[in-house]
């Protein structure tokens, strides 16, 4: 049977700079995209963890740009940080369904930026019924969300840095809806209403 030639797949390269600059409530990370692969950039940016070694998992991130060419890069986190705690960060880009990390740098954070809530949707539903929340200083890491209504807690189906979506719980009357990123949290000025069968 003849060898087939199969065309040799390169990826794109990225690097973690060095060193962190950690501010008061934000650290600011440095990246670089070395060298661009055979496939199209569809984003690149920082994800970091209290875990070492993390890449994707349990991991949040912040998502600089998508343009396929060499180039340095910065990105100011100013979410989901606790205070005097050790992070880890690492560039990323991502080509399809392929993730290319650089190399992993640490840094003592002083904190970070406490969370807004601009709006959530529906204003009223059934329990299960799928809530979308909208904000600022959010995370994509949901280890470090908490969504409740009233006491109940809530399911979180999918979060951003800007948008996270839940499973309303069991409730019975009209509550506000509270969330907690790391050790900070905000509740809406609205209630959200149960509506039983």
């Amino acid at each position: 049977m003849p060898e087939e030639d199969f065309p040799e797949v390169e990826y794109s390269r990225v690097r973690t700079f060095e060193s962190a600059e950690v501010q008061s409530e934000s650290v600011t990370l440095r990246g670089e995209i070395k060298t661009i692969g055979n496939f199209a950039i569809d984003e690149f940016g920082f994800v970091w963890s209290e875990t070492k070694g993390s890449t994707r998992i349990n991991t949040d991130r912040v998502v600089v740009g998508n343009e396929n060419k060499v180039q340095e890069f910065e990105a100011r986190i100013d979410r989901g940080l606790k205070d005097n705690t050790k992070y880890y960060a690492r560039a990323y880009l991502k080509s399809g369904n392929s993730w290319v990390f650089g190399q992993e740098i640490e840094f003592i954070s002083n904190g970070s930026k406490d969370p807004i809530i601009k709006d959530f949707n529906p204003k009223s539903g059934a329990p299960s019924e799928v809530i979308s929340i909208s904000g600022e200083n959010l995370s994509y890491n949901p280890l470090v969300l908490r969504v409740r209504f009233g006491t109940l807690n809530a399911v979180i189906l999918s979060a951003t840095d800007t948008l996270i979506r839940v499973s309303a719980p069991e409730g019975t009357s009209s509550t506000p809806i509270n969330i907690s990123v790391v050790n900070k949290s905000v509740t809406t000025n609205g209630v959200f209403t149960f509506q039983n069968p």
